[in-house]
Formats: C-alpha cells, structure tokens, sequence
C-alpha cells in the first residue's frame, strides 16, 4: 500500500491509525514500540522448555573446536557463532536461545529498512508489526537452531542487493556478495533465494541490464564460494545414493496453499479443513458487506478498488516482482525438487 492509501480509505478504522501513528508520533517511537513488542514476545519464557533432540545435537556441534566445526558443521556459520555465545554465557536453555532471539529481533528492524526503502515508512511500519507478531516467527527465534539466523542473513541479502542496484556503488555488490555466501552457510535453502534474486534481475531486464557486469562479478564469486559445499550433497541426491530427507513426507502440490494461509492466520497445523473453514468465514463475511453495503454500492466499490489497484501495480510493478519472486521461489522450486529428487518440501 503507498503512503497515500489511508487517505483513499479514510472511512476504515485502520488507516486513521496508521495516519495517527505515522504523523502524530515519530517513527522511531512507533518502531521502538513494535520492538519491545517483538523483543518481549521472543524473550518469554524463552528457558522455560527443555532441550529437544535437534537442539542438543546443534550444541553438541557447537562444544566441539573451530577446526571441527569447519571441516563437518553443515551449515557453519550458526554452529560458529554459538560455539563463541556458550564460551561466554554457558550451555542453560535460556542462554543458548537467546542468540536465535537477538536474530529474530534484528530481523524485524530489517524488514522496516526494506518495507520502507520500497514502498515508504508506512508500509515499513506495518511490515515490522506483523514480523513482530508472528506466531511463526517466535516460534523459531526461540529455538536453538539456524532459522531465524537464516531469516536475518537472507534480509540483510535483499537489503544490500536494493541498495546495490539502486545506487550502482561497487561498495554494495562486495556487500551484496559477502551477504549472499554468509546466507548459504547459514542454510543452505540459500540457492533458492537466490534463484529469486537472480530471476527478478532477469525479469527487470530493461532496468538492470547497465549492471549486468557487476551483477554477474557477484554471482560468480558467491558461486565459487558455496559450490565446494554444494556439490557432494547434490552429486548424491542426483545419483540417487542418498536420498534427499527420508523423514520429510512427499508434499501435496496443493500444500503450499495450505501453508501460506498457516502462516498468515496462523495456524500451525495448517490443514484442508482448516483452509475450507478459512474461505467459508471469508465468503460469509463478503455476504455481509454487500448486504450491507448495497450490492450497487458494493459493485461500484469493487469497481474502484481493481482501477486502483491497476494503477498502483503498474507504478510499482518493478518492486511487486521483487516480492513476488521472493516469495515464490522458495516454495516452489523445492516443491518442485521434491517431485524429481525426493521429498524436501515441508511446512
């Protein structure tokens, strides 16, 4: 949404709080609230569970030497940076999950810089709240494992490669570079996002092709830097000698659906039921607008609404790709794998 939305809309009660909190208080005010909000949500009871079997195999990686780590830690750069964190605050469930916290709280202030850096303060704003939020995402901040590390790097990815392209400074495709293999070996999910990147870049070609040599420098570099821990776990996938995650059941090609609506509601146990449940509350609750409204009214509304967002998609269908091919990659393209290869896809 642009910054001139809420006015469009004045009439819905969301937007006069998004007018008031954006011009009647400072943003880094709003920003430092949705913070702590954040920061109190990943802290809470943060050592009240005990250690699960993924979590004590990561520490027990981690207690291990740097030379160890580096030669079977797959990816290294979590178990690296824990192994430094537990010298200095000890081995208790709190201390440990605190990392992945601090990681999780970064996370929302990257997703203001670059909801703000596309579309405005605003819709920065409205980005770190729902980040801050997130069911989904306090779960894994709160946990000792690579995830929300994983989420961090691939933000600040995207947060160097717009600047990258924006301002065509060398400075910012080293950055970019540097991002993208500290991604990789935070998770190795890495590839598919930056198969994303690099499809937006194809995609944006009329824009992006003066940068086409810097751009192919920075992939060039990530790619040398990640193929040596690349290659073996894909020659056996590919060969058929291993198989790809033998406890991943094989994905429904209809469980991405399932799972962005998991996501958005949230629920955790995104199901069938679940999904039907969701559209049918949807359909009634549009059956009580137009009731409401007026069908005329409601259909001159809706009219209005498609014109402008027409007119906003194609003022901003260069960053709308963007989003869309963040978004899609990931998911498709490891559902797609789990079709060829084996199963990898899961919630």
């Amino acid at each position: 949404m642009r910054a001139g939305a809420a006015e469009d809309i004045s009439g819905s009660a969301l937007p006069v709080v998004a007018r008031l909190s954006v011009r009647s208080v400072p943003v880094a005010v709003v920003m430092g609230i949705v913070l702590v909000m954040g920061a109190a949500l990943r802290l809470y009871d943060l050592g009240a569970e005990s250690y699960w079997l993924d979590e004590v195999i990561m520490l027990r990686a981690a207690g291990g030497d740097i030379g160890s780590i580096l030669a079977s830690a797959r990816p290294p750069v979590y178990v690296l940076l824990t192994h430094f964190w537990i010298g200095f605050f000890g081995t208790s469930e709190a201390s440990t999950r605190l990392l992945p916290a601090i990681f999780g709280v970064l996370s929302i202030l990257l997703t203001y810089r670059i909801g703000h850096d596309l579309f405005g303060k605003r819709v920065g704003l409205m980005a770190a709240l729902l980040v801050s939020l997130s069911a989904f995402q306090i779960y894994y901040s709160q946990e000792t494992r690579y995830y929300s590390l994983f989420v961090l790097c691939a933000l600040l990815s995207y947060y160097v490669m717009l600047r990258a392209l924006t301002t065509a400074r060398p400075l910012y495709f080293g950055l970019y570079a540097v991002a993208g293999i500290l991604m990789f070996y935070s998770h190795s999910y890495a590839v598919f996002v930056l198969a994303a990147q690099n499809l937006y870049f194809a995609l944006s070609w009329k824009r992006s092709r003066p940068l086409l040599l810097p751009w192919t420098l920075c992939q060039v570099v990530m790619a040398l830097a990640i193929l040596p821990a690349l290659g073996t776990p894909v020659d056996k996938v590919v060969s058929g000698e291993a198989a790809v995650m033998k406890w991943i059941p094989d994905p429904p090609l209809w469980q991405p659906f399932l799972d962005v609506m998991g996501y958005i509601v949230p629920i955790y146990s995104s199901s069938k039921v679940a999904l039907i449940v969701v559209l049918f509350l949807g359909v009634v609750a549009l059956g009580v607008v137009v009731l409401l409204r007026g069908s005329r009214e409601w259909w001159t509304d809706a009219r209005q609404t498609a014109l402008d967002l027409r007119r906003r998609v194609a003022g901003d269908g260069d960053k709308l790709l963007l989003l869309g091919s963040w978004l899609v990659c990931p998911i498709l393209i490891p559902l797609l794998m789990s079709k060829v290869f084996g199963p990898m896809y899961l919630s």
